[in-house]
């Protein structure tokens, strides 16, 4: 790859592609606390916790593309033609990616689609680091986080970075005991029919709730907003997954929504910290 091409606002790139971009340390001249690595370093220190873990014994670990936001891709001492900047001209200061454990830890009351494994997402933006631990569902590659499994170098509840490495080596390590707790959740929403008029009643709150609370600030985030909310009615109506039926349950809706949920459409900045949010909305709910 010679330069980075943008579909949709955002390029992907594999991590030796990122390596090459521009350091922000030398751009900079240093790193701020809360990105106290280059992206491709924080990559690295996540692989290496997998590595040591041991898991990869029994398991796979397959790596997402790394998704850079075109809005936050500066060129570095380069006027030329955009289209051919070359890759260490560009400045990546956000990025979303994701990795995922596989093997084969299989709900055995779901159906053959369902193929749970565990994921960790990684965003690195200008203002830090997240990491976030959670469960992926391989047939459509939704990413679900219960609980407060989002981990930040900034911002309210910030941990140092190497906190936040200490805390996913202590996930990787016990990571069947985190997986099987979130299936059992995941039994729980597929035990909770909802019926139309159900369903209606929950795409109405979720309407209301990110109309009166879409300017009130970060501790009163909506589940979705306003544009959120609409895609999500139209995936449950297009859904080929997990199609709108008279017998639909929880796990569908939350399915609908972080379908959603995804780098191409959405901020990396706030996409992991939204979809834990939107998660645990759906499941408390």
């Amino acid at each position: 790859m010679k330069t980075l091409t943008f579909d949709e606002l955002v390029a992907s790139v594999d991590r030796d592609t990122l390596a090459q971009t521009a350091k922000l340390e030398l751009v900079n001249g240093g790193l701020p606390k809360s990105r106290p690595v280059e992206h491709f370093q924080l990559l690295n220190d996540i692989e290496n916790i997998i590595d040591k873990s041991k898991i990869l014994k029994n398991a796979e670990l397959v790596a997402d593309p790394i998704y850079i936001s075109k809005r936050h891709a500066a060129r570095v001492n380069y006027e030329g033609d955009p289209e051919l900047c070359p890759i260490n001209k560009y400045l990546c200061r956000r990025l979303i990616t994701r990795y995922t454990i596989t093997r084969g830890f299989h709900d055995s009351d779901a159906t053959p689609n369902d193929d749970f494994s565990t994921s960790i997402g990684i965003a690195y933006t200008e203002n830090g680091i997240q990491v976030a631990y959670g469960m992926n569902v391989s047939i459509c590659s939704n990413m679900t986080i219960f609980g407060g499994n989002v981990y930040k170098t900034y911002g309210r509840g910030k941990l140092d970075y190497q906190t936040i490495l200490d805390v996913v080596n202590s996930k990787i390590s016990n990571h069947e005991k985190y997986l099987e707790e979130n299936i059992s959740a995941v039994r729980s929403l597929k035990g909770r029919i909802v019926d139309e008029k159900r369903r209606d009643k929950i795409f109405g709150k979720l309407i209301q709730q990110a109309t009166l609370l879409q300017n009130q600030g970060v501790n009163n985030r909506p589940p979705l907003n306003i544009t959120q909310c609409v895609n999500m009615i139209r995936e449950s109506r297009d859904s080929k997954t997990n199609p709108m039926t008279s017998e639909n349950t929880m796990w569908d809706v939350l399915q609908w929504g972080t379908a959603i949920l995804k780098p191409k459409n959405n901020d990396m900045e706030t996409l992991l910290p939204h979809i834990q949010h939107f998660s645990n909305y759906i499941y408390e709910n």
